[in-house]
């Protein structure tokens, strides 16, 4: 299931913001999921590297008077270390309401077998 798929499972009324820079990556979204209610779930196509637009849409989009939840699955990997991810995450963290939660998945080597 997709992520608005398991939150409005828990709770009918969630609303979920994806954004993406890629606008192939969009435009399947929107056709894959064309069957949502429009109101819930919506598509940003905007840099995750540069939060103000982000953080504007999902202010317009979702409730910040009610904690909220970011998800970075898969995202931070993506980050060279001269964009500084920690300070990035931090730069959205800082703007949710309070309460909020951070889902943060991110891919390693460093648990790779060694080469034989």
């Amino acid at each position: 299931p997709n992520l608005h798929q398991v939150a409005q499972e828990v709770w009918p009324e969630a609303a979920v913001l994806y954004v993406d820079n890629d606008p192939v990556v969009l435009a399947h979204a929107r056709a894959r999921l064309s069957g949502t209610a429009e109101r819930s779930v919506g598509y940003l196509e905007a840099d995750a590297l540069d939060p103000g637009p982000v953080l504007a849409a999902a202010r317009s989009a979702l409730d910040f008077g009610r904690p909220v939840a970011l998800s970075l699955i898969a995202l931070l990997h993506f980050v060279p270390d001269s964009a500084e991810p920690h300070a990035l995450v931090r730069r959205y963290v800082d703007a949710l309401p309070p309460g909020s939660h951070l889902l943060l998945s991110h891919g390693t080597r460093e648990l790779l077998p060694a080469p034989t």
